[in-house]
C-alpha cells in the first residue's frame, strides 16, 4: 500500500476527518450565531419599559373609546329613528319648554349615554385595559349633558309633504 500525503492525493476520497473537522467547525460557527441572537433578544426584552408605553396605552384607549362613542350615538339615534317622539311629555327627564326637537336630542343623549356607560363598565374599569403593564380606567358618564351632536341638514330633491311635521325652509335635522 502507498502512502500519499492528504494533499497529493488525486484518488477523489476525503477521509473521514477531514469531513468531522468541517462539521465541527459549522456546528461551532452556528452556535455561536445562535448564541448572539439569543443574546440580543434577552438584552432587547430585559431594557426598561419605554417612555412612550403610557402615552401609547392612552393613545389607543382614546381611539378605542372615540369608536366606542360613535357606535352608541348610532345606537341611539337608531332607536330614536324607531320611536319617534312628536309631543314630548312634561313629565320626562329629557322635558325642556315643550320643544320636541330638544326633547328627542336629550333622549339621544341619555341612550347615547346609556350604551357608552355599560361599554365602559365592561372594558375600561377595574384594570380592564391594560397595555405593556400601564392600565386605563375610566369613570362611566353621570350626565348626558357633556354629549353634543352636530345637526346635519337634508334636502329632498323630490317635493314632499307629509300630513304630520312638515319640514321647514332648511329641511329637515338628522345628527
Amino acid at each position: 500500500m502507498v502512502k500519499t500525503s492528504l494533499w497529493h492525493n488525486d484518488t477523489a476520497k476525503v477521509p473521514l476527518a477531514v469531513i468531522g473537522v468541517f462539521l465541527l467547525l459549522l456546528s461551532v460557527m452556528l452556535s455561536i450565531n445562535i448564541l448572539r441572537m439569543d443574546v440580543r433578544m434577552a438584552t432587547a426584552m430585559s431594557k426598561p419599559v419605554e417612555i412612550s408605553a403610557p402615552d401609547t396605552a392612552l393613545t389607543y384607549a382614546k381611539a378605542d373609546l372615540a369608536r366606542a362613542i360613535n357606535y352608541a350615538g348610532m345606537d341611539a339615534l337608531k332607536q330614536l329613528g324607531e320611536t319617534p317622539v312628536i309631543i314630548p311629555d312634561n313629565n320626562s327627564a329629557y322635558y325642556t319648554d315643550g320643544d320636541p326637537d330638544e326633547f328627542t336630542l336629550n333622549r339621544a343623549r341619555a341612550l347615547t349615554r346609556h350604551t357608552l356607560n355599560i361599554y365602559i363598565k365592561t372594558n375600561y374599569m377595574y384594570d380592564r385595559y391594560a397595555y405593556r403593564g400601564y392600565a386605563v380606567n375610566v369613570e362611566p358618564l353621570e350626565t348626558w349633558d357633556g354629549i353634543d351632536f352636530q345637526p346635519i341638514r337634508m334636502k329632498l330633491k323630490r317635493s314632499l309633504v307629509p300630513p304630520v311635521m312638515p319640514p321647514g325652509e332648511n329641511g329637515y335635522d338628522t345628527y
